[in-house]
């Protein structure tokens, strides 16, 4: 509808499994106004106000994290169709897990030592394995 006096509406991000601060730009008592060009986001267009949260960057293998974003007014007039909506941080960060060479050539008789590479940050345990197949040696 139209507005015949300003509506304000406060924006908030509210932690989850991500954490506001660290994963997160948290957004505290900010808001946004309807009715009128004053607004600190000041992208009023066709109706809708673009709200920009930077995601902070890192090095961990980390599993998704969640944080969610509230609308909130003070105003009885207002009526939301959506006033909480979560977000999920996808995590984009790896680990790798290699040999350090591609073949290996061993005398007969002694003890065979397998390097593995491991490159990344971890925030959670990671598990692999190995295994042996049979080629011209039987093992």
């Amino acid at each position: 509808g139209q507005f015949e006096r300003p509506v304000v509406v406060h924006i908030e991000t509210c932690d989850d499994t991500a954490f506001g601060g660290y994963d997160f730009e948290v957004l505290v008592n900010k808001y946004f106004t309807f009715g009128e060009q004053a607004s600190p986001f000041n992208t009023i267009v066709g109706g809708y106000i673009n709200v920009v949260l930077n995601i902070a960057s890192d090095d961990y293998v980390e599993n998704n994290e969640v944080f969610d974003v509230k609308l909130i007014t003070n105003d009885s007039s207002v009526v939301f169709c959506y006033n909480e909506s979560s977000v999920t941080i996808l995590n984009n960060d790896e680990i790798i897990i290699e040999h350090n060479e591609l073949s290996y050539s061993l005398f007969e008789g002694v003890m065979f030592q397998l390097c593995i590479r491991f490159a990344g940050c971890l925030e959670r345990p990671v598990e692999f394995s190995a295994a042996t197949t049979n080629g011209t040696a039987l093992g």
